[in-house]
């Protein structure tokens, strides 16, 4: 679920540098990775540049310098670690700097690749899946072949191969985008001024500039097709279908990755997570009178949940009696890399606000369960502060099954819910009551567009590659 980025040069030298709308783009995108963050930068024939370390955008880039750094192309990345070393710092780096590409998804049976490349000579030792499909696309490049034609090339290696959304440059200033036949990952593509930006969401887009409405797709933006590849040069940009293709993006954009203020499906994704909390509502009306979201993720689904607990006249209010210290704000323990920074990171999530008295029964909710450590660690903190009854509602169904599209989840028995019911869940967690919404549920608050289908590894085991979710009617359902 990392978070990436393409520039090409903005004609206008009064306008920022590739680096510096990189740099912006990505410290919008820190809800996609928290790990590493790195931006390649070409200048007119020259060896890549690479910058950045360990930790978020906003704490790793001198801004100023970034303004200063001249060049034709800039790509860059938030890494959130789903395979190798969490402390490598993407953009990769081929052939003495004069290629490299950013990653977001997971190869997970590449083996028609590596079968490749070991035909060819190509080392794949000690190789996550973003450096095998960097060092095969470094093999074509190097040997002359135009970057259009080697993306094509390696798309034909790994299109079905799992998930992936590819942006790479060389160093003769051109830039590509492609992105996998089922659309897992979100992509999307702007022009402005005479540059591009490619990104994983249009709150990145947003953050430099190019505003997102859903009124003006198409004319100011639009997706990245399935299976679509997008060639940027100094003619401006050309598209390429590789393979026809249709959109199953992974659900855990839609429940939790995704910025509140991107657009997904001809959506905002606040929107989705409010009508989701609606139909939880329905499936699992609150308990007493205090609904509380938590963590903040969890706010667009609270607001739903009461707006429809109180159309069916049920008195309930919303309160908010955490909050999050500042040295924890913006912190997703789930994409953590290890248990114990997962831990760590959920005991620093909470604190009771000054003057809040909590009551003795509660509902609380939270779009997702996926390990189960938020959820211990916020209710023993409610028992001790004198909280009684506490009932847990969930904006999703119960994750059992392992998610290789671009997620840590690929262990079944890391998941709180493998080899437990929801009762053995709410014993694990210490609620009094736990709901989840259902697959339909999530499904209708999703409402996929006609001819969109939703991919739902984590709840049915299924990937986009053995099946997907259709759209359900666009009313929310009772089941």
């Amino acid at each position: 679920m990392c978070g990436i980025v393409g520039v090409r040069e903005y004609h206008n030298p009064n306008l920022p540098s590739p680096a510096s709308v990189a740099g912006e783009a990505l410290k919008a995108l820190t809800n996609r990775g928290q790990d590493t963050t790195g931006i390649a930068i070409n200048d007119h024939g020259e060896a890549f540049t690479l910058i950045g370390g360990p930790g978020t955008a906003e704490k790793v880039y001198d801004f100023e310098q970034l303004a200063s750094f001249a060049g034709r192309v800039a790509i860059g990345e938030n890494r959130y670690t789903t395979d190798g070393d969490p402390g490598w710092v993407q953009p990769t780096y081929e052939n003495d700097g004069t290629l490299s590409i950013v990653h977001n998804g997971n190869l997970s049976h590449p083996d028609r690749l590596i079968e490749d490349m070991q035909r060819l000579g190509i080392d794949t030792s000690r190789a996550n899946d973003t450096q095998l499909a960097s060092r095969r696309l470094a093999w074509d490049v190097k040997r002359g072949v135009p970057l259009e034609e080697a993306m094509a090339n390696l798309f034909s290696l790994i299109a079905d191969a799992g998930s992936f959304c590819i942006i790479a440059a060389d160093q003769n200033g051109t830039m590509a985008a492609m992105r996998d036949p089922k659309a897992t990952q979100p992509l999307v593509v702007a022009e402005k001024n005479g540059g591009y930006v490619v990104a994983s969401e249009t709150n990145a887009l947003d953050a430099v500039g190019i505003k997102c409405e859903l009124d003006n797709e198409m004319s100011v933006w639009r997706d990245v097709e399935p299976g679509e590849l997008l060639v940027f040069d100094d003619s401006g940009m050309r598209s390429i279908q590789l393979a026809e293709g249709h959109y199953a993006t992974c659900s855990l954009n839609f429940i939790y990755v995704a910025h509140d203020n991107s657009i997904l499906y001809h959506q905002r994704v606040r929107k989705i997570r409010h009508n989701i909390g609606r139909q939880l509502a329905i499936e699992h009306p609150p308990i007493g009178g205090l609904v509380m979201p938590v963590p903040n993720t969890a706010n667009p689904y609270a607001e739903g949940y009461v707006e429809q607990a109180l159309k069916d006249g049920l008195p309930v209010e919303l309160v908010h009696l955490l909050d999050i210290p500042n040295e924890a704000k913006g912190l997703r323990t789930f994409m953590q890399p290890t248990p114990a920074m997962r831990l760590r990171g959920a005991r620093k999530k909470f604190q009771v606000r000054n003057g809040a008295i909590l009551p003795e029964e509660l509902t609380v909710i939270d779009d997702s369960i996926i390990r189960g450590n938020v959820q211990s660690v916020l209710n023993k903190l409610l028992r001790r502060l004198g909280v009684k009854q506490i009932h847990v509602r969930i904006g999703s169904p119960p994750a059992r099954w392992p998610n290789r599209q671009g997620v840590a989840t690929s262990e079944q028995e890391e998941l709180v819910a493998y080899d437990r019911d929801v009762d053995g869940v709410r014993r694990y967690i210490d609620a009094d009551s736990l709901g989840h919404v259902s697959l339909a549920g999530l499904i209708a608050g999703i409402n996929p567009p006609e001819g969109y289908t939703i991919s739902t590894p984590d709840f049915t085991g299924e990937s986009a590659i053995t099946g997907a979710y259709t759209r359900q009617p666009k009313r929310l359902v009772e089941v």
